[in-house]
């Protein structure tokens, strides 16, 4: 997979400029299937139709008001307009009936997206964003929601986007356009909602009671004005009440029952398991006993033993999975002989209400009421293990393997929808550990096939989710995962460690390395006790850990893990396994981190030789090798050779991935970063201006990338003498990532350290000083004396000090950041070059020239055999040497 990695800014080359560019590398981190390249969506562009499963016009639809005052609430300038009322009053069908209708003048898309938790809804808008073609290239679900919601406000196309059965008003008020054409429906039964519009739809307690005769007319051919009264003061107007009482009343292709034997019955059926009144939708406790009685009547037997089956079956699967509705195609009952009765079964639930079709017929949808109560009977009747068993085996055949993961994401989140449900109704936790036999009774009870099954499932779940890039609903449900394993296998099992993993690369996936560290050290100390050192999958969580560390700066823990991999890598799995050279590429990254860019070089060519013969030259790793060797060359003054190779990884990867991708955008960045390396800042400016533009739509304001992007465009503002429009750039840097990544991150650190730099350019010394302070006293805590980044802030902050004339603290400084530079680095390295030169500058400015022209002298000998003749940095030092044997010869 790939990582973005901004390495600290350098020393500076005179005290003049402080560096401020980081270029972004793109490393190979973690084992297993680079990610795939994001394929322009069929759908993109379509302006008209319909996304999300919107329900059909129910049989005897009754034609309500309240679609004419949704019609008048949207009218002019309204974004917004809330659907209020009790649970099964029919804020939903009023909706659809909206939504039909827009749909029948082709006025625009219409977006149906299940809003009832966090993760339902962002899955939704994403795949509306899809739609739209307003997917973020990586595919991240957030990212997506916020370029649907901008694009949205910002046209004025009169699309329509029903948000049913929403919950959380703070949630709404993120993702709702707030300009533009589209309009908004939102259904609820929270009266929060009503504080996002002035416009308010109530459904109420359902039909007016000239509405609820009518409808009870048709439904059952029946004109009973007492008994339709009598059944009112049950059941009051509630439409979904009162549809299941009319199928009870008159079955189809049965006896019609009357209003006094269906009221008789209905008291006198048992409901030991009632649903709970919940504040916000109470309604009478008889609609649970009319629904139960619809049920009843429906499972009664047709005399057709397979289609009974089917019928129950069918009806089963509606007790847990999702209330979106479950696709056709996912019906198929694993009995030939009674999966031939599936359609006539949905024939049977849908004439009897408990059932509804979406409006392309490709979906079925229940009731959430209606799938409480088959639930409620299942808990009743003591069949939820047969239930889940059923659910589980229906799924099991449609999960399809991760490689499609990507390709497949929209059926994946349909998938995952129906695997959260039925974790949901907690049955899964609820299910039976076996005993072990009496001669093993100190062995823990083991989980039954029923309880793998399920856990199974909800890995899947997590892992389509995190690969589709669906980390909104992928890190909930790795939680969850990791707890079941935990209940079921116990903290140590092995298949609670894969589990653990799960968890640990979502985490991993979504920048939270501090809380992704700890599980994955933990993983690795399991499979080194339970695989031994050299097993592969303990060589790859090796690799991952060191990888971990290094993100975070723990350099002197990551460079032994890295090593230690390689060469067992090499040993155990041979010189050219995928993983191997992984391994060798992370290495090289690790090393040049720390400026052992002599060790670096090497091992990031070979890589690059063996992906381009193994892979070929437009695999994604061989790509990633070659951007790796160009930003290792460009460290070491080998600007030419560096820029070549960005510029070939540059065009291959818009080729290949688009001008958008996120690795595109990588490139774009690094080429600029070097364009800026050898003064072509007319080049390199308006790359980075249009580099930062694309990271801001693409990946929002606050992805790491996009803040990297942010501060090089800073820094090349800066380089032209533009600090009026730097500072802000670097204050807002800074800002972002105090607040997303905390004050001891080493990407805070490098902006803390960018931004003093950028004060001292313009003579605000008084606020440069503390901040290079601050940092250097936090890098000397958190990295050590001699990381790089110390180095380079020891630097700083003594040139900072020579601008206010403390030269007795200033040479000190440099003295020793010199002699550390050399051991750590180097003579030659170019970190160690710019301290040098620095001394030397130093040493000049206290009439010390003789000493400061022998560094001078030094330096350009190393400059020039090192960097080249004509590299900028040996023009500086040339012109310091010339500079300080005038001021000699002059005296």
């Amino acid at each position: 997979m790939n990582n973005s990695r901004q390495p600290a800014s350098g020393p500076t080359i005179s005290f003049e400029k402080t560096s401020a560019h980081g270029a972004i590398t793109v490393t190979n981190n973690y084992g297993g299937t680079p990610g795939q390249p994001v394929a322009s969506s069929p759908l993109a562009g379509i302006g008209v139709g319909a996304s999300g499963v919107i329900p059909q016009e129910p049989e005897h639809y009754i034609a309500r008001d309240q679609v004419g005052e949704l019609e008048t609430g949207l009218a002019g300038q309204r974004i917004a307009v809330v659907v209020t009322g009790m649970r099964g009053a029919g804020k939903t069908h009023l909706a659809a009936a909206y939504a039909r209708r827009v749909l029948d003048r082709r006025e625009g898309l219409v977006g149906w997206i299940n809003a009832e938790s966090a993760e339902s809804l962002y899955t939704g808008l994403a795949i509306l964003a899809e739609r739209f073609g307003a997917t973020a290239p990586n595919g991240d679900t957030r990212v997506s929601v916020r370029l649907l919601r901008d694009l949205l406000s910002s046209s004025d196309d009169r699309h329509l986007l029903v948000l049913d059965n929403a919950g959380d008003v703070d949630l709404l008020r993120e993702v709702l356009p707030v300009h533009g054409g589209t309009r908004v429906v939102i259904t609820t039964t929270d009266h929060a909602m009503t504080a996002l519009t002035p416009v308010v739809v109530t459904a109420g307690e359902g039909y007016t009671p000239d509405q609820a005769r009518t409808y009870l007319r048709a439904a059952t051919s029946i004109t009973d004005p007492d008994g339709e009264t009598r059944l009112f003061a049950q059941l009051g107007y509630l439409p979904l009440a009162l549809a299941a009482a009319a199928t009870s009343i008159a079955p189809p292709n049965a006896p019609r029952s009357t209003y006094r034997d269906y009221l008789r019955r209905l008291r006198e059926q048992p409901l030991p398991q009632a649903l709970r009144l919940r504040e916000g939708h109470e309604y009478p406790l008889p609609v649970d006993q009319a629904l139960l009685l619809a049920v009843d009547t429906a499972r009664a037997s047709t005399g057709t033993p397979e289609l009974d089956t089917a019928i129950a079956w069918l009806l089963g699967l509606f007790a847990l999975l999702s209330p979106t509705g479950i696709r056709r195609s996912l019906l198929t009952h694993p009995d030939p002989s009674v999966n031939t009765h599936v359609d006539d079964a949905i024939v049977h639930c849908t004439q009897r209400s408990l059932l509804t079709w979406s409006t392309t017929n490709e979906t079925l949808i229940a009731h959430r009421l209606t799938a409480r109560v088959l639930l409620e009977d299942a808990f009743d009747h003591h069949t939820t293990t047969k239930l889940l068993t059923d659910t589980l085996a229906m799924l099991a055949p449609h999960l399809f393997d991760r490689g499609q993961a990507w390709a497949r994401r929209v059926e994946g989140a349909h998938l995952v929808d129906q695997i959260e449900a039925i974790h949901d109704t907690g049955l899964p936790e609820l299910t039976a550990m076996t005993t072990p036999r009496r001669w093993l009774r100190r062995s823990r009870p083991q989980p039954t096939p029923l309880a793998t099954a399920a856990l199974g499932s909800l890995r899947w779940a997590a892992t389509q989710s995190r690969v589709a890039v669906d980390l909104q609903r992928a890190i909930p449900l790795a939680e969850r995962l990791l707890r079941l394993a935990e209940q079921n296998y116990g903290i140590d099992h092995t298949q609670t460690t894969i589990c653990r993993d799960e968890l640990a690369n979502a985490y991993r996936s979504a920048g939270r390395l501090d809380e992704a560290i700890p599980l994955v050290e933990r993983i690795l100390t399991d499979f080194e006790m339970v695989l031994g050192d050299e097993h592969p999958n303990t060589l790859i969580f090796r690799n991952n850990l060191a990888y971990a560390y290094e993100s975070v700066g723990r350099l002197g823990e990551a460079i032994p893990l890295l090593e230690r991999t390689l060469t067992d890598s090499e040993r155990v799995l041979g010189d050219e396994h995928p993983d191997t050279l992984t391994s060798r590429n992370n290495l090289a990254g690790a090393y040049r981190s720390v400026g052992r860019l002599g060790e670096a070089i090497p091992l990031y060519e070979r890589t690059l030789t063996d992906r381009q013969r193994l892979l070929g030259d437009e695999h994604p790793d061989t790509l990633t090798s070659r951007n790796n060797l160009a930003g290792a060359y460009e460290s070491v003054g080998r600007s030419g050779e560096a820029i070549l190779l960005y510029e070939r990884t540059l065009t291959d990867r818009q080729r290949l991935l688009g001008d958008e991708h996120p690795d595109t955008l990588t490139s774009r960045n690094n080429l600029a970063g070097a364009y800026e390396s050898v003064g072509r800042l007319g080049e390199a400016i308006p790359l980075l201006e249009r580099t930062l533009t694309d990271f801001e739509r693409v990946l929002g304001d606050e992805h790491p990338d996009t803040l990297t992007s942010c501060n090089n465009l800073a820094s090349a503002y800066e380089s032209v003498g533009r600090s009026g429009e730097a500072i802000p750039l670097l204050e807002r840097t800074l800002t972002d990532r105090r607040r997303l990544l905390g004050d001891e991150h080493p990407d805070t650190l490098a902006s803390r350290n960018n931004l003093a730099g950028a004060y001292r350019s313009v003579g605000r010394l008084g606020e440069a000083i503390p901040l290079y302070e601050r940092t250097l006293t936090d890098r000397q805590r958190l990295l050590g004396d001699e990381h790089p980044d110390t180095l380079t802030s020891r630097n700083n902050l003594a040139g900072a000090y020579r601008s206010v004339g403390r030269l007795g603290e200033a040479i000190p400084l440099l003295e020793r950041t010199l002699t550390d530079f050399e051991r750590v680095l180097g003579d030659e390295h170019p970190d160690t070059l710019t301290s040098r030169n620095n001394l030397a500058y130093t040493y000049e400015s206290v009439g010390r020239l003789d000493a400061a022209i022998l560094l001078y002298e030094r330096t350009l000998t190393d400059c020039e055999r090192a960097l080249g003749e004509d590299h900028p940095k040996t023009g500086v030092v040339r012109g310091n040497l010339v500079a300080a044997r005038e001021r000699r010869d002059s005296r």
